[in-house]
This record gives structure tokens, sequence and C-alpha cells, in this order.
């Protein structure tokens, strides 16, 4: 779990340098995490879930296989 952590919150630092958020709490908010998870989350204490993972890719379009490590694309590929 500690791969897919790393990889949220990697995701959550590229919204914020795209913009499209501008604080970790909106982050928290939108994919339902309380703030104070967010750090056991850091501290190794608990972990994202896939309904988190499942509210991001629903919310910011990223990418659920990217978190997972099976693909490298963050966002996920836009539908012709």
């Amino acid at each position: 779990m500690k791969e897919v952590d790393e990889k949220v919150f990697l995701f959550m630092n590229s919204l914020m340098q795209l913009g499209i958020i501008e604080f970790e709490k909106d982050f928290a908010e939108a994919i339902g995490v309380k703030r104070q998870n967010v750090n056991n989350i850091k501290n190794g204490i608990s972990h994202f879930t896939t309904k988190h993972i499942h509210n991001i890719s629903k919310v910011f379009g990223g990418n659920p296989n990217y978190f997972f490590g099976l693909e490298e694309n963050m966002f996920r590929k836009k539908s012709k």
C-alpha cells in the first residue's frame, strides 16, 4: 500500500502544480478523506482505499492503473 499512497501524493502534487487544486485539503475533501487522515496516511498509520482511488479517477481524471503500478500515465486518456 505504501507505493499506492506515494503515487496518490505525487498525483496530488501534480494537481497543485497544474493549478487544479490549491491546497492539500482541497484534494482530501474532493475524494472524501478527512484532513487528519491525510496525516495518518503520510505517517503510514492508514492508507488510501480503493474507494479513494475511484473518487480520484471520477473527480480529477486520475488513472487507477497508475496508482497500482500497471501504467505510467497519471491521467486517464480521453476517449474519442
